[in-house]
């Protein structure tokens, strides 16, 4: 954890946390996933002379979903990313079905996302990128699946409001 005074000096610790993923040689680091939370507070003093102080808190989650083209084994015998994307997919679906049991313990990443999906104050938006590269159509296919089931529950919840 890294404190930022200034919106300057928080683009920046970004900036380097992106350089240093790119910059790394090892095939697996860079499908990865990547989290960047940044913690915003907010305070001004209230005029009038009552010397008060308001504001606010809040939290902006980045996250980039690695790959699961890989199939390289996971610790627990499963294929790493890819698993990880499912079990993203069956939380979203237990979050806007609103069941009461959230299979957020299935992966370490919707461990990890609990307090930015769990919270009924956020907005969530989603950019998906894909390539026309032959070689990473598995990992296109798989993206846009997610996408698409995200897109739909989406729909589904708009027309119920």
């Amino acid at each position: 954890e890294l404190r930022a005074p200034t919106a300057e000096r928080a683009a920046f610790l970004l900036d380097a946390a992106l350089a240093a993923r790119t910059a790394e040689s090892d095939e697996d680091a860079k499908n990865a996933h990547f989290l960047f939370t940044l913690h915003v507070y907010q305070y001004r003093v209230e005029k009038g002379g009552r010397g008060g102080v308001a504001g606010g808190r809040s939290r902006l989650h980045l996250f980039d979903l690695g790959s699961c083209e890989k199939t390289t084994k996971s610790r627990d015998g499963g294929s790493g990313s890819c698993l990880s994307l499912s079990a993203l997919g069956n939380v979203i679906l237990a979050l806007f079905n609103g069941q009461k049991h959230v299979p957020y313990k299935d992966s370490k990443l919707t461990q990890l996302l609990r307090e930015a999906m769990g919270s009924v104050m956020c907005r969530v938006a989603m950019i998906a990128h894909v390539s026309t590269t032959p070689s990473r159509y598995p990992e296109t296919l798989a993206t846009l699946q997610l996408a698409s089931r995200i897109h739909r529950l989406r729909r589904k919840k708009l027309k119920v409001k």
